[in-house]
């Protein structure tokens, strides 16, 4: 109620109500049942009871829009995960059949074979093309990877976009309640965003582990083909080095930073309207002076601690992303020469954004 009116929304709430009444006097149970079982689904109907609709103003056009980009991220998301699963599956079906065919060579081997048995070539070429097809997987997943890396800069640039549009003038309340309902939806999205990327990233470099040391141990059972006999490192796969943080420094959520790593330009956001752009144009164009076709790493970086606070500077950080790259490329950068990411650091006291030439 509003300055003793009722609001437009107590018409729906006194329906809702009603409504709840008559399910709560009925005595079916298959109905209770079904609301019962569902909570999920009940949640999702009071989300989008909650939505605000937007107003007839410029702002609340604006918002609409907003909105919508963000509803249409949420569901490129969805299908990211759904696309990841899937290549998980078939990545693991191609690796089980080059396994397969791989160890009915060595069982050959084993047992003693004529020297560069033709059987045994045949083998060794349909392993060759097994592990072709598991190197195509990871080249699937690497592609998806750089799509979720823009599906984050695009998140990045709708909440900037919201923050910069509820600072305008001529917005109603309304406009001003969704701005906000978009603003923590694409802060969900940020971080949704990110942790996809460190698995996505994750399962490179798994892969790449992989692929490296089949490479190498196939080779040794060519050699034991001909040879009539096994050969070291033909009967089992090298041990793959330890799993580190892709050298991605430019996934969403690479390690640490190395301390013989000297950033180019370090952007605390200690303070609103931070006027970086000035001494960040002209590093860049110094460094592009003595590289010309250098590349430029964009780190999102917030405090090494856990906890809400630097939850909060992680997302403050990776809205001042999108800023960031524009000045870059204003300042001579091409768009593909430049990878953004995330990482964490020991000495960030609050959202940073630090920038190396690599």
């Amino acid at each position: 109620m509003r300055d003793g009116r009722l609001s437009p929304r107590a018409p729906l709430r006194l329906v809702a109500l009603s409504s709840l009444v008559a399910l709560t006097s009925c005595t079916q149970p298959n109905a209770i049942a079904a609301q019962t079982s569902s909570p999920s689904a009940t949640r999702m109907a009071a989300a989008e009871r909650a939505v605000t609709p937007p107003s007839q103003t410029d702002i609340g056009a604006k918002a609409a829009e907003l909105r919508a980009q963000a509803t249409e991220l949420q569901t490129q998301l969805r299908t990211q995960r759904s696309t990841l699963e899937a290549a998980r599956g078939q990545a693991l079906t191609d690796q089980a059949a080059y396994q397969a065919a791989t160890a009915s060579i060595v069982s050959r081997l084993q047992v003693g074979t004529p020297k560069g048995n033709p059987r045994l070539v045949a083998a060794a070429g349909e392993a060759q093309a097994r592990l072709d097809q598991v190197e195509g997987d990871q080249t699937r997943v690497r592609a998806l990877a750089d799509d979720i890396r823009r599906g984050g800069d695009r998140a990045g640039a709708i909440l900037g976009e919201t923050r910069r549009t509820l600072t305008l003038s001529g917005a109603v309340e309304e406009d001003h309640a969704l701005l906000h309902e978009v603003e923590d939806e694409t802060n969900g999205l940020v971080v949704q965003l990110a942790r996809l990327t460190r698995e996505v990233d994750a399962d490179v470099l798994r892969q790449t582990q992989l692929i490296a040391a089949e490479r190498k141990r196939l080779a040794a059972l060519q050699i034991s083909i001909q040879r009539g006999e096994l050969v070291p490192g033909a009967a089992v796969s090298p041990a793959p080095a330890p799993a580190e943080r892709p050298a991605a420094a430019m996934s969403a959520a690479a390690a640490p930073e190395k301390k013989s790593e000297r950033p180019l330009v370090v952007i605390r956001f200690d303070r609103p309207d931070v006027a970086y752009g000035p001494q960040l144009t002209g590093a860049t164009k110094a460094a592009l002076v003595r590289v010309p076709e250098a590349k430029f790493q964009v780190d999102a970086v917030a405090p090494h601690k856990k906890g809400e606070a630097t939850d909060k500077a992680r997302i403050a950080a990776a809205h001042e992303i999108d800023g960031v790259v524009k000045v870059l490329v204003e300042a001579g950068v091409a768009r593909d020469r430049i990878r953004t990411g995330a990482r964490s650091s020991g000495t960030a006291t609050g959202p940073e954004v630090h920038i190396y030439v690599r």
